[in-house]
């Protein structure tokens, strides 16, 4: 990499990332989006931190002494940048961000002035950066810059995406049909699929004899949304507003890292491919806007029709536990499958 593109590159990594901060409020920055995790106030302690320890080494550097960089090899850095920085106020957090990129860059600027390109980019040329991969000087000024805001980044722009799936009811939208927000008029649409013995035969609970029954479904549906636990999609024909199933997000992790996926459709709408497109929509959605890393689905092995599914969608078999649910006097297996976001290819 040469001189301008290093510098141009941090500076834009560095907009981009102020960029995304600057519209939240300050609830938005001080407080963590999920237990045991960091808040954005605290991400942005930790740049500045990492951005002072580098400014650090450069300054050592170049006076002729050559950095020790510990702190790179230390699993309780981070750790402890976070103890030190987590009782300063926002205020304070943003105006030492600001200071240690301007630092930062200025020894950037007077490392580029002093070196050659071919000793910046060069590796193995100069033995205290050998813990960073490519063993450059580039290495390590990438990762404590603009490799670092833009992994930063993509972790807040994650955080936002889960935050406005439970504050706004994302609609999802294929070629056929309408994902939206299940509401208490669609008892009967949805009362239709749960009183069904054929429909309800894998599903693990008693079909509903009333709908009363259903109701007091949709009622937990809207419970479990506002309390963040899951999300669950009726399913539309896009020229028909009446519900004919639904999809959902379940057993989140507790950073929303994995999912639980359910489903169940009306038996006039199987063989059509109708669950296909709408699996693939909701799956789309959360490895791409909500940043999933893993999605499983438990099934009875005997649900040819689910598991076939599944092996469409390109979930891999897994396993199974053993008598793990007890339903209608006996004791069931539970069928695990698991697809990763690097097996998503989005077939809609």
């Amino acid at each position: 990499m040469d001189k301008t593109t290093l510098l141009n590159t941090i500076q834009t990594e560095y907009a981009h990332f102020e960029s995304l901060v600057a519209p939240l409020s300050e609830t938005q920055l001080c407080t963590a989006p999920f237990e045991g995790e960091w808040s954005i106030k605290d991400i942005i302690a930790h740049i500045a931190a990492w951005e002072q320890i580098c400014t650090r080494w450069l300054e050592e550097f170049l006076r002729g002494v050559t950095p020790q960089p510990s702190e790179r090899l230390d699993n309780e850095s981070n750790d402890r940048i976070y103890r030190e920085n987590r009782d300063r106020s926002l205020a304070e957090v943003q105006e030492l961000f600001h200071h240690a990129h301007q630092q930062f860059l200025h020894q950037v600027n007077l490392l580029a002035q002093t070196l050659s390109e071919e000793d910046l980019n060069a590796p193995h040329r100069f033995a205290w950066t050998e813990p960073w991969p490519g063993y450059s000087l580039i290495a390590v000024i990438a990762d404590n810059s603009y490799e670092h805001y833009h992994d930063h980044a993509q972790q807040i722009s994650r955080f936002m995406s889960i935050d406005a799936m439970f504050t706004q009811f994302p609609c999802l939208t294929t070629d056929r049909l309408l994902l939206r927000h299940i509401q208490p008029n669609d008892a009967e649409a949805l009362f239709a699929i749960f009183s069904d013995e054929e429909a309800m035969q894998f599903y693990g609970h008693e079909p509903h004899r009333s709908l009363d029954d259903t109701r007091e479904l949709i009622r937990q549906i809207h419970v479990r949304y506002a309390q963040r636990e899951s999300i669950r999609w009726g399913i539309t024909l896009q020229s028909e507003d009446r519900v004919i199933g639904s999809c959902s997000f379940h057993h989140f992790d507790e950073g929303f890292h994995r999912a639980e996926i359910g489903y169940e459709l009306h038996r006039t709408f199987w063989g059509k491919g109708i669950m296909f497109e709408a699996m693939s929509a909701i799956l789309t959605y959360g490895f791409t806007e909500l940043g999933l890393h893993r999605v499983e689905a438990i099934i009875d092995i005997a649900n040819e029709r689910s598991k076939s599914l599944l092996r469409k969608l390109g979930f891999t078999y897994e396993g199974n536990l053993r008598q793990r649910y007890a339903f209608r006097g006996r004791f069931e297996d539970e069928h695990y499958f698991g697809l990763l976001k690097d097996e998503w290819h989005g077939s809609v």
